[in-house]
């Protein structure tokens, strides 16, 4: 799908359009490539929209913002390597347009913000469900449709963006080796890749593993949630299980990209030396108990486990019996060699 179509199908579209999102245990999920609402159980051929099964609502969207503002406190900015960022996205002499891709934008407030800060940059949000930002967008973005795991490979994409992002969307890619090449293939010579995945679990002051609970174990609840989801995502696509490749592969592509590096970020829930990212990150999970509900319920279980997990892991987010941090996945930053 071209970008013209793409754009004419958004703007053909609303948050409550039937035809892209459902109804799906009390909230809204893309309808794209719908799926059964019976248990699937492991499943390794769906289409991206049946692999990321996390809503499409504005409670998800108002999640995904306020992840948004975690991520960049803790980044430090918008993006990585700031150097190579503002290079590629520096204003031309003979009057070019530079051009930003997020790939699954999400709510859209990367983009919007990356508007703001390169007002003589044109920044794209690519989404399978229609963006509705929560607050104005710069005339100089713009949220298409369409399915990074087919368009990108589309002629129109070839050498068309100076710095493209995915962030947080490994659940959608069903391929995360051939979509690099698509990356790759869509930037232009200089361009920058940007790439953030977060891992499911939970770890101590210390950075070790928090274990998981027997069940009905009051602590660690939420390990255990997130855990169960984790599990549930790599049923429906195993690309989750090979974040820690993403360097190699990078790597691999040998005289095709340069500075490939990674930044791991440790972000506590609540802190007293990290308040703001503490307290994002408290309200980010609590969030998330909503949130992964639908997913885990059409992985089968029981609607009262399900209900009574989510309920414990508030619990423990709302109490703090320990201190926890989240691990963003090393921020994967590859610079396309300008002699390519």
């Amino acid at each position: 799908m071209d970008e013209t179509a793409a754009v004419a199908q958004h703007t053909a579209s609303s948050e409550s359009d039937t035809s892209v999102l459902r109804d799906l245990h009390g909230r809204q999920l893309n309808n794209v490539n719908d799926v059964s609402l019976t248990p699937l159980g492991p499943i390794r051929s769906l289409t991206a929209s049946q692999s990321y099964r996390l809503p499409a609502d504005l409670a998800e969207r108002d999640r995904l913002d306020l992840q948004h503002e975690m991520l960049k406190s803790a980044i430090g900015g918008l993006y990585l390597p700031r150097e190579a960022v503002q290079i590629a996205l520096s204003p031309r002499a003979d009057g070019t347009v530079p051009k930003v891709l997020d790939v699954g934008t999400g709510s859209g407030k990367w983009v919007t913000d990356m508007a703001k800060e390169f007002p003589h940059a044109e920044v794209v949000g690519l989404d399978l469900a229609p963006v509705n930002p929560s607050s104005t967008a710069p005339p100089n973005c713009r949220f298409i449709l369409g399915d990074c795991n087919t368009c990108l490979d589309d002629p129109s994409y070839e050498s068309a963006y100076d710095m493209i992002q995915a962030r947080c969307i490994v659940t959608g890619v069903l391929d995360y080796r051939k979509f690099i090449q698509y990356i790759w293939k869509s930037l232009k010579p200089g361009g920058v890749f940007f790439a953030t995945e977060g891992r499911m679990g939970s770890w101590d002051e210390h950075h070790e593993k928090l274990k998981i609970g027997a069940e009905g174990d009051p602590e660690y609840s939420w390990n255990n949630l997130v855990s169960l989801v984790g599990e549930a995502m790599a049923d429906r696509n195993d690309q989750i299980t090979y974040l820690d490749d993403i360097p190699a592969w990078l790597n691999a592509m040998k005289d095709a990209w340069e500075d490939v590096g990674e930044k791991p970020l440790w972000i506590p829930v609540a802190s007293p030396e990290l308040v703001f990212q503490g307290e994002a990150m408290r309200q980010n999970c609590l969030k998330y108990t909503e949130s992964a509900q639908p997913l885990l319920l059409l992985q089968g279980h029981p609607k009262e486990s399900v209900e009574k997990w989510a309920q414990n892991a508030r619990k423990e987010m709302e109490e703090l019996p320990f201190k926890q941090w989240a691990k963003v996945n090393p921020v994967t930053k590859a610079s396309l060699k300008s002699t390519c």
